[in-house]
């Protein structure tokens, strides 16, 4: 150890210098025990610190976040970092997310801890298939111009300056078993977040309207929804055409209660017939055929007959037919006419509506008055700010607003973020009585895809649930179930929070942050 780096003195003014709390905090549903390093405390020449014959340090557990605190002094020097540079075994083995240097030139005081995570199939409460495997990781106090920062190391460590620092678990047989990348959410806020699917298990809801009041407009619900919902695929986010990895039954169990159905037209020797479709021509993604979609509606129904399900119906491509719009009309009408349904021209109650679809009217880009598709929602006229209000047409009683701004003004590279400010502007619509159609999709050069979900759910969470809003109105989200890991509740999915705003956010009451990175 060199001459200017000392053990962990009390933590009392030492030469007049006061000690501080000083907490880093490490978040994963894969964290299953967090212990220091005996002996490991190492601090500046001259500063307070931890009682070196007792624990140094605190740690505490809340929900799936790990914080540690030490009481010390913070004075930086270059003896601190270059200890901390050796016990990592240099800059490939270390990160902060907030300095510009591949290592610290100085370090206020650095520690080690024993993080014992698991590489098992899950870490749930429910799931107990938990493998332990312990590495040792080091976290260092430094500073910039912004205020103090932390550094995270480890000889586990991988980085090479750019992207997302790694932690490969191999097995003895030099198989990978885990992969973790360390993400942040503030200086001194790291996650591990694990790559293997089976990881975060997003309970099903398949029954929550059934704790809602029967005489409540559904309007007045705030129902999660998604875009273009029967582009199901395994080609993920990269895949120009699919928006979901779930299929229309397991996104209904999930908790989605709003559906965006966009239909191909075909024809045979039985007449018109129905496919689903993102996209017209030859730039189209074909999916699965429209009687088997409503086959997954009616299944969930059967089984939970006191939810209801929201359906707008749009044709995506006439197939070059056209000329026949009334025929392909009729044989629309009778392919929904034998399913549990209401059409109605105004707004039902939630008692009125269980069990059924409720039909929604998107069928032409300009309004189809036709009451047998339910009430008309003509596609919005766009202005720069994406929203409309529109005039009723016959087939509707009540107001709507509706905001669809999906492509070409978004500026690059900030689109996610304009997006979300657009969609977060049409939230102040949602108004009793009033129906919101809000969509939180978008995609930058009519094809690669812009995700909101981490903006929303870091929004809310900056707020407690008391003074989140209330009404949200209808979302619809591409790739719903993707989980963000966030620091008080562990993974979390946009499902889960607009379900939970029907409740005055009972589940998540407290503020949170959210990973940069989805898992």
């Amino acid at each position: 150890m060199p001459e200017q780096v000392l053990s962990a003195s009390h933590p009392e003014a030492v030469g007049g210098v006061e000690p501080h709390d000083n907490m880093v905090s490490l978040t994963s549903p894969k964290i299953l025990n967090v212990q220091y390093v005996n002996n490991s405390f190492q601090i500046s020449a001259g500063q307070p610190g931890p009682d070196p014959d007792g624990q140094p340090l605190k740690i505490n557990q809340n929900g799936y976040t790990w914080e540690i605190t030490v009481v010390c002094g913070r004075h930086k020097t270059s003896p601190i970092a270059q200890a901390f540079i050796a016990e990592c075994e240099g800059e490939d083995h270390m990160y902060n997310p907030s300095a510009g240097d591949r290592v610290p030139r100085e370090l206020n005081f650095f520690f080690g801890l024993y993080v014992t995570i698991d590489i098992g199939a899950a870490a749930t409460p429910d799931f107990d298939d938990r493998t332990p495997y312990t590495i040792l990781l080091y976290t260092g106090q430094g500073s910039n111009s912004d205020g103090n920062n932390w550094w995270v190391g480890s000889p586990a460590i991988a980085y090479r300056g750019s992207g997302a620092p790694i932690i490969p678990v191999t097995t003895e047989a030099a198989t990978i078993r885990e992969m973790f990348n360390i993400t942040h959410s503030n200086k001194n806020a790291f996650g591990l977040q694990p790559w293997f699917g089976t990881t975060y298990r997003i309970p099903d809801q398949p029954d929550w309207l059934s704790g809602l009041a029967p005489s409540i407009l559904i309007s007045d619900i705030n129902l999660p929804g998604t875009h273009d919902s029967a582009a199901v695929g395994a080609g993920g986010f990269w895949d120009p055409w699919s928006c979901h990895e779930r299929t229309i039954y397991q996104q209904l169990m999930s908790g989605i209660r709003l559906l965006d159905i966009r239909l191909s037209v075909f024809q045979d020797a039985g007449g018109f017939y129905f496919g689903t479709a993102h996209g017209k021509g030859p730039v189209r993604g074909d999916f699965d055929l429209f009687a088997s979609v409503l086959g997954e509606i009616m299944r969930f129904l059967d089984e939970h007959p006191d939810e209801f399900v929201a359906a707008m119906l749009k044709i995506e491509d006439w197939g070059g037919f056209e000329k026949q719009k009334g025929l392909v009309y009729d044989a629309l009408a009778a392919q929904i006419d034998d399913v549990p349904k209401l059409i109605s021209s105004g707004l039902p109650t939630l008692k009125e509506v269980r069990g059924k679809i409720y039909f929604l009217n998107r069928l032409e880009e300009t309004e189809l008055d036709d009451e047998r598709f339910g009430p008309t929602i003509p596609a919005p006229k766009l202005d720069p700010s994406g929203q409309h209000f529109d005039e009723r047409p016959p087939t509707r009683l009540f107001p709507l607003y509706i905001q669809d701004q999906y492509q070409w003004v978004l500026p690059y590279p900030s689109h996610d973020a304009e997006k979300f400010r657009i969609w977060l502007a049409a939230m102040g619509h949602a108004e009793s009585g009033e129906l919101l159609v809000n969509f939180a999709t978008a995609a930058q050069a009519a094809v690669f895809k812009v995700q909101t979900i981490g903006f929303i759910l870091s929004y809310f969470g900056q707020q407690s649930g008391e003074k989140r809003p209330r009404s949200l109105g209808w979302s619809l989200f591409d790739f719903e179930d993707t989980a963000y890991l966030t620091s008080t509740y562990g993974p979390m999915t946009i499902t889960q929070l607009m379900i939970a705003s029907n409740f005055r956010y009972f589940e998540f009451p407290d503020e949170f942050s959210v990973s940069d990175n989805e898992g």
